[in-house]
């Protein structure tokens, strides 16, 4: 398991893709550690919704008070200023999100990396920081 951090800076709100490159690793969690705008017990946070991409194909489009919501049923704590892409928020181990899949060619399979789209949707005008931590499994030389 390893957790590779990643850096995001902007001054405007809006729809901003965050810099994530994952390489054939799994994908168990993004965390997202924001400024601006704290969430309350009834309104998102500054980083209010993000929208994961596989191949251009959404997989997850999440909001920060349903993703703290889906965290409080599964005996987990949300944050101050962070939000959290649980891929496996209900400890299932085999929802793993793969980056890397076979694809044939020629007479054999070659491994092909997968194109992602993380789009985070920022609600102050003032813009954020956001530091990203990916938790992945990963062979030790990958990443």
């Amino acid at each position: 398991m390893k957790f590779v951090p990643f850096s995001f800076t902007q001054a405007a709100s809006g729809k901003f893709t965050l810099p994530l490159n994952f390489r054939g690793s799994l994908m168990k969690r993004v965390w997202a550690f924001y400024t601006g705008t704290n969430w309350t017990s009834t309104t998102n946070g500054n980083l209010s919704r993000l929208e994961c991409k596989k191949n251009g194909l959404v997989f997850s489009d999440c909001y920060d008070l349903d993703a703290r919501f889906d965290q409080e049923q599964n005996k987990k704590v949300p944050q101050a200023n962070l939000f959290v892409a649980d891929f496996i928020v209900d400890n299932n181990h085999n929802a793993n999100i793969a980056t890397m899949r076979a694809v044939n060619q020629g007479n054999g399979q070659v491994m092909v990396y997968d194109s992602f789209d993380f789009n985070a949707y920022l609600t102050d005008a003032g813009g954020a920081t956001v530091n990203c931590i990916a938790e992945v499994l990963d062979s030790v030389t990958n990443l």
